[in-house]
């Protein structure tokens, strides 16, 4: 036991263990934490995800070595301090005026000076100005000065100590030890809150905790979720929350910069009511021991009403959904599961970027400019198949403009494909109607026998076959390498006498740019799977801020720590430990000047001591 304590309290170990912990601290940094394990078996194969988690990286401030690691730390630092501190306190006391001459002259910074009637009196004159203690009296002195350096380095390592135990406070090792021996068991992330069992759910007075809230504009709660890796914890809060707003303030160019939540907080301890709340980004709130910070924001279950657009547009169906809730549709007899996902309110993006030809370069985000081009509001939506396949795809629900002309644009993107945007021509109402009534014409029989009653036989014949490749697969599939670009001329110029047949009206120009942008945008809409698309026309939107939540009871005593390690730390460097000693020896006065460590200039030091009494040095 003794050979342990002397380990424990030794310097080298409190040393070692400190650069451990400063080790494994960084390597917490650097490793995002509490991710699921699927994650980061994507991010670093099955074997190192497995070895992390294995070893405790995933969550490596609860990991049980590190919390073992720091309370070694706590102890050893004060082991240490309990050791020297008593010793270090009767050295700073005592003048150390037993030193002789003899031994003094082994010192490597001393002087000697002659004897003259003045010197005693300069002596003292010089200490007193130097702010030096001294014992003695004559030319015998014992002086001494700075020794509130060693409160400093008392203050330092007991600074470490207060420190990790802020730390093990907020470690919450309550719930560490109930999470490793069952009594708390985390719910698996896709399970909703409500079917959580007891074990599951953690009470107000359960610790230290950070974990996150998500309230839509009028929702109140008083549970927040805290994410361990693969699973989740409810926790309790004392109080309620209630949002009553939640905004975006942007600069003049459009980029967000700010969000603001302002909730309320129903106290039973506060019998005046609610305490109203700032909460943003810049700016934490809090209240009592809880402390609330902006994390992010979400879509609450915006209303939307539109119509879905199937078969290419040909037909209609009346739309209305939620943010959030699934709904059922049917595509060419088949049964798809389609959620809107979110509203996006702006969409901003650099001028160069908005007024690039390349469909990809006008929808990434660009430079980060201060002048932004807002392209609109977006909506964004999975449509899920009976196999499970999902297609994820965005909705400009305002037309956008290319080379002077509007177009409605839709993102469609698989698992297996990067994002192609889909540009369909808008027509003079500002609608699809005209998109939608070509391809209608396009698709009726009685109009291809119509238009080719008079042509030729050899185009008769070939027609009906290449547009209904066409409408099957797009341009890619009417014909092979050598017949295509003349199917797809016959099939333009069929496209072109149907439209102006029902717009007489239109210039030729006109409808021959309305028609070939139409046929691409077919095209290109049946070569990304004929998915359904969907118009918006109505969002009623509704907001939810995403808060966290926080409970620090150890913050005050790593603050504590900190301000006693900033004390320290001054005394040690602005308070330097000197002792000085006079004597007399045979044929004059010995000044020996010593520091807590070697140092520059103190030689320098002593000689200035001494200047203002020297008459004639030796």
């Amino acid at each position: 036991m003794n050979r342990l304590l002397r380990l424990l309290g030794s310097m080298p170990f409190a040393v070692a263990v400190l650069a451990v912990v400063a080790v494994a601290a960084s390597i917490g940094s650097l490793v995002e934490q509490n991710q699921p394990f699927a994650l980061d078996v994507g991010r670093y194969g099955l074997i190192w995800a497995s070895s992390y988690r294995l070893i405790g990286l995933h969550d490596i401030y609860h990991a049980p070595w590190f919390l073992a690691l720091l309370g070694f730390l706590t102890v050893s630092t004060g082991l240490c301090v309990w050791r020297h501190t008593p010793g270090m306190w009767r050295e700073s006391r005592g003048f150390k005026h037993h030193l002789n001459a003899d031994q003094l002259a082994r010192l490597p910074v001393r002087a000697q000076l002659n004897i003259h009637a003045d010197l005693q009196a300069q002596v003292l004159v010089a200490l007193r100005a130097g702010g030096w203690r001294w014992r003695g009296e004559g030319l015998t002195i014992s002086a001494k000065k700075g020794q509130v350096r060693r409160l400093g380095y008392i203050a330092t390592h007991l600074a470490i100590v207060v420190i990790s135990v802020g730390g093990l406070v907020d470690a919450n090792l309550g719930l560490q030890v109930k999470l490793a021996s069952g009594r708390a068991d985390p719910a698996p992330m896709g399970r909703p809150p409500a079917e959580l069992s007891a074990s599951s759910r953690l009470r107000p007075d359960a610790g230290a905790f950070r974990g996150a809230m998500r309230l839509v504009e009028g929702q109140a709660d008083q549970w927040v979720s805290l994410n361990l890796s693969d699973g989740y914890l409810l926790r309790q809060l004392p109080v309620t929350v209630r949002l009553v707003g939640f905004r975006i303030e942007t600069h003049p160019g459009g980029q967000p910069r700010d969000f603001v939540s302002d909730i309320e907080i129903n106290d039973p301890a506060v019998r005046s009511g609610p305490v109203p709340l700032r909460v943003s980004m810049n700016a934490p709130a809090h209240h009592g021991r809880l402390r609330f910070y902006q994390s992010g924001f979400d879509d609450g279950g915006s209303v939307l009403r539109g119509t879905w657009l199937l078969r290419g547009g040909v037909d209609s169906r009346k739309m209305q959904a939620q943010v959030g809730q699934p709904q059922s549709i049917l595509v060419d007899g088949q049964p798809q599961t389609a959620e809107f996902t979110g509203y996006k309110p702006r969409n901003l993006v650099s001028p160069e970027a908005s007024a690039s030809r390349s469909w990809r370069e006008t929808f990434l985000s660009g430079s980060q400019a201060a002048k932004r081009v807002d392209l609109g509001p977006s909506v964004e939506l999975r449509l899920r198949d009976s196999s499970g396949q999902i297609q994820t795809e965005t909705v400009f629900l305002r037309p956008l403009t290319f080379d002077g002309r509007q177009y409605s644009v839709f993102g469609v993107m698989d698992g297996q494909s990067e994002q192609r945007y889909l540009r369909i021509p808008v027509g003079s109402d500002g609608t699809l109607h005209d998109y939608r009534q070509l391809l209608g014409a396009l698709q009726d029989p009685a109009t291809t026998s119509q238009l080719t009653a008079d042509a030729p036989k050899v185009v008769a014949q070939a027609l009906p076959l290449a547009l209904q490749q066409f409408l099957n697969g797009g341009f890619a599939r009417v014909g092979d390498a050598n017949t295509q670009r003349v199917l797809v001329e016959l099939l333009s110029r069929y496209a072109m006498q149907t439209w102006i047949a029902q717009h007489p009206e239109q210039t030729p120009a006109d409808a021959l740019t309305f028609v070939s942008d139409a046929l691409l945008a077919y095209s290109h809409w049946a070569e990304a799977g004929k998915p359904p698309l969907v118009q918006v026309d109505e969002v009623r939107p509704v907001a939810a801020s995403v808060l966290q939540v926080s409970e620090a009871p150890g913050e005050i005593i790593v603050y504590a720590g900190m301000a006693l390690l900033a004390l320290g730390v001054t005394l040690m460097v602005l308070c330097p430990e000197r002792r000085l000693w006079v004597r007399e020896v045979p044929g004059g006065v010995m000044f020996a000047l010593a520091a807590h460590r070697p140092l520059d200039g103190l030689n320098e030091e002593l000689l200035a001591f001494l200047d203002p009494m020297r008459k004639e040095s030796v």
